[in-house]
């Protein structure tokens, strides 16, 4: 199997998993996908900044190491206490979990790999945001590394 359909099938199972357990009002804006949420009070935005192949040299096992991000936004005007509601509801649906890694072009049944993520890291980068009707804007960012590696 070739590294990039494990970088699709690892995209596609995150993005997945996101999409079964994150169970919020607010939409969410996944990789690739061009969306206006300019009327929306509060929204996330995923990413996948990168991937990474990975080989243990003593035992010849491959992996893939990447990073998720997770954007929140909400508006200035809005209470400060979204935000904090939105960075919880993420690390309670991403912080430590092994998500299955299957092969959507096939049945995407059983499962090809595992990913697993760790802790995150928040970061907080509310600033002015003049494009989006020239509201201010809350914005922060829950970051996770996580590895993958296939089921022999």
């Amino acid at each position: 199997m070739s590294t990039q359909f494990l970088h699709e099938d690892l995209i596609r199972s995150l993005t997945a998993y996101w999409n079964d357990s994150f169970s919020t009002t607010w939409p969410t804006a996944y990789p690739g996908m061009q969306d206006d949420f300019s009327n929306q009070q509060a929204w996330v935005e995923l990413g996948i900044p990168w991937i990474n192949d990975r080989q243990v040299r003593s035992t010849g096992l491959q992996f893939l190491d990447f990073a998720l991000d997770v954007h929140c936004f909400s508006r200035r005007d809005d209470d400060l206490a979204r935000m904090r509601v939105m960075i919880d509801e993420i690390r309670g649906t991403l912080t430590r979990q092994i998500i299955a890694v299957r092969d959507f072009d096939l049945s995407a049944q059983p499962a090809i790999g595992y990913a697993k993520l760790g802790e995150p890291e928040v970061r907080d980068f509310s600033r002015i945001e003049r494009s989006v009707k020239r509201r201010p804007l809350n914005h922060s960012l829950v970051s996770y590394r996580g590895l993958a590696q296939l089921v022999d």
